[in-house]
């Protein structure tokens, strides 16, 4: 696991609708800066 992770719950349609393109260009950003652990967790 990487020391940056990204929460992607408010990137489904969860809070509402979602903006696919922004969600992908959030990703790929994360990856590029080293992030290896993206997670959508529905329930806590």
């Amino acid at each position: 696991m990487s020391a940056l992770g990204l929460g992607c719950m408010g990137m489904s349609e969860y809070y509402g609708q979602a903006d696919d393109a922004a969600a992908v260009a959030t990703i790929r950003r994360a990856l590029d800066l080293g992030g290896k652990n993206c997670t959508l967790c529905l329930r806590h």
